[in-house]
């Protein structure tokens, strides 16, 4: 059975193959990406436990949800914005988008989003930085903030 290290490792690795296919075959990009998110999970929960300290979990966990939950706004955005567009698909013209009020809904779920992709990632820093102070690790404390800029 693998340590906590070995999954982390592995989910780690798995991140970033997934966004490198998330840009060249998105659908098995999404699928590395969901399995890689499974694995850290794995891993922060093994490390919570080991550590008798179940906010380092709950704080990844949520960070997690948070982000199903903003590419799921996201993607109802994309879909009313599709939706109000019409069926015959491109509209002739810019006014066509704005009038119909689409882009509106764009930038309002793409803000809505982005806002709750930043509380996923504040968690994330949060779940890094107990690591860092129970494990005596101070690079997870330069892995939260890498996140958290990167946002």
């Amino acid at each position: 059975m693998l340590n906590p290290k070995s999954i982390g490792i592995i989910g780690s690795i798995a991140t970033f193959v997934g966004l490198l296919f998330l840009l060249i075959v998105p659908l098995i990009g999404l699928v590395i990406l969901f399995a890689a998110r499974v694995g850290l999970l794995i891993a922060f929960k093994d490390l919570s436990k080991t550590l008798n300290d179940i906010k380092i979990f709950e704080y990844k966990f949520k960070s997690i949800i948070l982000g199903v939950v903003a590419l799921m706004i996201f993607m109802l955005s994309l879909y009313t914005t599709s939706y109000l567009v019409g069926p015959e698909g491109m509209p002739e013209s810019i006014e066509d988008i704005l009038s119909g009020g689409a882009m509106n809904i764009l930038l309002l779920g793409s803000i809505i989003a982005w806002i709750i992709i930043i509380i996923s990632v504040i968690y994330v820093k949060k779940a890094y930085d107990l690591l860092a102070s129970s494990l005596n690790i101070r690079y997870f404390r330069w892995i939260g903030l890498v996140y958290l800029i990167g946002v």
